[in-house]
């Protein structure tokens, strides 16, 4: 059986701010299992950046920040890298299947579909002369239980 310790995101954006572990009443951290985890894992591996030591695990969502490349160009990107992202996670998790028990629920059995959508009534200006572009991305899966998930995030670009 696999399980996560469930990470804080009060805010519903999962960003760099909001990475506390949760405790329970007693204060042990709470277990995550099932559609839960999985969740939490799709989130872990879209807002890890990739480095020279897991080149593999997360996305390079952060190289577009600066860039100026339109709004259409940016959506096609991160779309990619949510994309390979994913597909990686369900690699990783067919892995870990064959040498441990993994509820069907934990697993992505299909991606059915990625949305990202430009919100330009979240546009704001931050304090340096850049603007900030708010995408909110959508993701659609079928878990290997058959039960389908959408996990919907905002991410912000300067």
């Amino acid at each position: 059986m696999s399980f996560d310790i469930q990470i804080n995101n009060q805010t519903g954006v999962f960003d760099q701010l909001d990475h506390d572990i949760m405790l329970d009443g007693v204060g042990n951290p709470i277990i995550l299992t099932g559609q839960n985890k999985l969740i939490q894992d799709i989130q872990k591996i879209l807002f890890t950046t990739k480095n020279y030591f897991y080149n593999t695990y997360g996305t390079n969502i952060e190289s577009l920040v600066g860039t100026n490349i339109g709004v259409d160009k940016t959506k096609s990107q991160l779309a990619e890298q949510v994309t390979n992202s994913l597909v990686y996670l369900q690699y990783l998790q067919n892995q870990q299947s064959q040498y441990q028990k993994v509820n069907a629920n934990e697993i992505i059995g299909t991606i059915d579909s990625i949305t990202v959508n430009y919100l330009p009534e979240i546009k704001t200006r931050n304090t340096s002369p850049s603007d900030v572009f708010t995408f909110r991305v959508a993701i659609s899966i079928t878990t290997a239980a058959q039960k389908p998930i959408v996990v919907t995030n905002n991410l912000s670009l300067a």
